[in-house]
This record gives C-alpha cells, structure tokens and sequence, in this order.
C-alpha cells in the first residue's frame, strides 16, 4: 500500500501517471472508501450537513467521476475504431483521478482545522487547490487518452464544470 502511496504523491508532482498504477478494483475500492471518509471531515463548521447528507454528496462525487472516466475511456476507443485499448485503463484512471482528490481533500481539510477555518485562509486555499487539480487532472487525462497536455487539461476542465454542476444541483436538494 505504501508502494502506491508513494504513486500517488509522484502523480501530484507531475512524475508519473495513471498507467503508473496497479489494475486492481481493491485500489479503487480502498480509494473510493477514504473518498467517503475525508468526507466525513467538516471542512466549514458552518454548514451544518449530517453525516448522512455528506457521504451522499461523497458518493454523488464518486460517481461523477467514475461514470466521466468511463464516458472518456470508451469516447476515445470509438474515436480508436473501438479498439478496446483505452477502456482497460478504467480502473487506473479513475484510482487516479479519486486518489489524488482523497489526497488533496485531506491536506485541505487538515490546513482549514489547523488554521481554525479563517475565511480568508480558506478561500486562497480553495483557489490555488482549484487550480493545481486541474492541472493533476489535465496530466491524468493527458496520458489517460495519450494526448497532449493542453488537450487534457480542457478535459479536466470539462470534467470540473460537470462535476461541479451536479454537485451544486445536489447541494440545492440537500439544502
């Protein structure tokens, strides 16, 4: 498990890709279950969600990415005369693409505890932490489809506007 640890914190530092970690839904399902409980985390005493309303939101998140990832992987094996060679990946690319977001959402978390959730604090840490996972996500996509940097990161982009549409239309029914 360190082993892959060690993957995930190469990825964030642009050394290495998704095609770096191993084909195990064992990853993904240990990933997707840390997912759930960085979640659990209040990252604003503030909003008071339940416990309940978070996993939810957790999991809405999750799927999200696990059907975009599998939406892309098999959008580039047509383009590839159904080639089936990007659809193997799914399970690298979407471990990579939620351990990096557990990763990311735990340091977040742990700095707005650790700074008592100053509001200025928080929101420089939300923008620079926007920007650098779209970039983590860009170099994903980028040897996730074999593209080009700049292609992938408008498909990072893409995938936030998506994620985070749904997710704000998730957050309108919870709250």
């Amino acid at each position: 498990m360190l082993n892959n640890l060690a993957i995930f914190f190469d990825i964030l530092s642009f050394s290495k890709g998704p095609q770096d970690l191993p084909t195990s839904r064992k990853l993904l399902n240990s990933v997707i279950l840390v997912n759930v409980l960085i979640s659990l985390i209040p990252s604003d005493p503030d909003l008071q969600f339940s416990y309940v309303a978070q996993i939810l939101l957790s999991l809405v998140y999750i799927g999200i990415t696990l059907l975009f990832v599998h939406f892309s992987l098999n959008l580039k094996d047509k383009a590839e005369n159904n080639s089936n060679q990007y659809k193997v990946r799914y399970l690298q690319v979407g471990t990579a693409v939620l351990g990096i977001h557990a990763i990311v959402g735990f340091l977040t978390s742990f700095i707005s505890v650790i700074t008592l959730y100053d509001k200025s604090i928080i929101v420089v840490l939300i923008m620079i932490v926007t920007i650098y996972t779209w970039l983590i996500n860009g170099h994903i996509f980028k040897h996730a489809l074999d593209k080009s940097m700049v292609f992938g990161l408008g498909i990072s982009f893409l995938y936030s506007m998506i994620a985070g549409s749904i997710m704000l239309l998730f957050l309108q029914i919870l709250i």
